[in-house]
């Protein structure tokens, strides 16, 4: 069941945080954080579709027709502007700025600005800006949120405890990927009440193989499966549009010792990772203290990434666990742990917990092994 009075509150905190910065006018454009503050997701297109809050506290949509009538359902909107298709005869977008600039508002902000809109608002608006007050909301997850992502963790964790019984060799990946995707999403469908989709779907994610795995992001392919070999299920469950992932590496048939060397330092450095992620500690300086702990095992050349990043509605977000992001980690943040080794023409390794930052430390929102003798099949 929907809890519609979380988002009168996130909309009553976007209210207060306009009235005390003097905004007359806060427009969203992310769909992301238009699903934050309204529960309503839509694929974005060239289609306008604007969220917008007037200093009065009022919400209000500009649609096209074909989303429309959803957005009139929504108890968290005052009004919904249609229109029936883009780009139309008229100003679309000109038109719906207009009717929110009259009686004297001068000061517009918003979550992200492309140059024409910014033009366009500069036209009605003396001052036109950019705010991130909506992902800074998103920051910290409420009790609400972290009950979503604990009932995505349980998908989350069976879909790869499902790679690992099903993953045999002389299978392709894609056809690994379609099986454990299925059945996770038949368990969604039977046990809750209600799936919403996003892009990525309810579950999924990436099954790279053999010397596939050395490509962070390897899209799923018709590569065979072989024995000896070392995969990656790099997956996650989505519910309610809250995302939580879980990746592990694991091998068909004993590793060998470059596999394991590599692998045993991998888990070291995430387990790391880990125990570094409690309230007050600095993004940045877990992601250095674990790289430069992999650098001076002699991996340097095996790092492709940072050491991990926020979760929440989208795959990636704030805070970044990176050396340029100076955030300090506080109760309530969710944040992936995952930092990878990378050794071309031979494997990757990486393993990827969802993390959330408690008052005292840290809980594991995933929850599959991360031991080696665990992980061979």
């Amino acid at each position: 069941m929907v809890e519609w009075a979380e988002f009168q509150n996130r909309k009553k905190l976007l209210g207060n945080y306009i009235k005390e910065q003097g905004i007359d006018v806060f427009f969203v454009f992310n769909p992301y954080n238009l699903f934050y503050l309204t529960r309503f997701f839509h694929v974005s297109t060239e289609r306008p579709l604007v969220y917008a809050m007037t200093a009065d506290g009022k919400a209000h949509i500009l649609s096209p027709a074909l989303e429309e009538g959803e957005a009139r359902k929504l108890p968290v909107v005052d009004s919904v502007k249609g229109y029936f298709e883009f780009p139309g005869t008229g100003d679309i977008l000109g038109d719906f700025f207009a009717s929110l600039a009259r009686d004297g508002n001068i000061k517009a902000r918003a979550d992200s600005l492309s140059l024409g809109r910014y033009q366009d608002l500069q036209k009605r608006f003396q001052d036109v800006g950019l705010s991130d007050a909506v992902e800074k909301m998103r920051l910290i997850k409420s009790p609400y949120e972290i009950g979503l992502l604990k009932k995505a963790a349980v998908y989350a964790n069976f879909i790869v405890t499902e790679g690992f019984k099903i993953a045999k060799p002389g299978m392709t990946e894609m056809e690994l990927l379609s099986i454990i995707e299925q059945k996770t999403i038949s368990k969604m469908v039977q046990e809750l009440d209600e799936i919403i989709y996003v892009p990525g779907g309810p579950a999924g994610g990436l099954v790279p193989s053999g010397d596939r795995t050395a490509l962070p992001h390897a899209l799923p392919s018709a590569r065979i499966i072989n024995q000896g070999e070392n995969m990656i299920l790099s997956c996650g469950a989505n519910v309610e549009g809250y995302r939580i992932e879980c990746e592990r590496t694991f091998f068909l048939g004993q590793p060998s010792a470059r596999h394991r060397e590599a692998f045993l330092l991998m888990a070291q450095a995430q387990k790391m990772a880990v125990s570094l992620m409690k309230p007050g500690a600095g993004c940045r300086d877990i992601d250095n203290t674990v790289l430069d702990f992999i650098r001076d095992k002699g991996y340097s050349d095996a790092l492709k990434h940072r050491v991990g990043h926020g979760k929440g509605l989208e795959e990636h977000e704030a805070p970044w666990i990176e050396s340029g992001d100076p955030t300090a980690l506080a109760p309530g943040m969710v944040v992936s742990a995952e930092p990878g080794l990378y050794i071309d023409g031979f494997a990757g390794f990486r393993h990827s917990d969802t993390v959330l930052i408690t008052e005292t430390g840290n809980e594991l929102l995933s929850s599959v092994t991360r031991e080696l003798e665990e992980l061979i099949y």
